[in-house]
């Protein structure tokens, strides 16, 4: 953030929602996204191991979730909410 305050960044890589997090919030309105992903990686949901019991109750439902692709929508309408300004 300090080097972009600075203005000595050309270019950066980062993750979509982060850039879209940092432009949106510091109102850098001359940041242009460039390219598309130059990769695609997979998210993992964590529990810690003193809530094992919900593992069983969480697995099923997250599967429906990815299978829905309801993960998809909740981050098309974050992403959405963030380039109106809302959190």
């Amino acid at each position: 953030m300090e080097s972009l305050e600075k203005d000595e960044v050309e270019i950066m890589v980062c993750p979509k929602l982060a850039s879209l997090n940092i432009m949106y919030r510091y109102k850098y309105s001359d940041i242009k996204v460039v390219s598309k992903n130059l990769k695609t990686l997979k998210s993992y949901h964590f529990i810690h191991k003193k809530n094992a019991d919900l593992v069983p109750i969480f697995t099923p439902i997250s599967q429906r979730m990815k299978d829905s692709n309801e993960f998809k929508y909740i981050r098309k309408e974050y992403l959405c909410n963030l380039a109106h300004g809302k959190k």
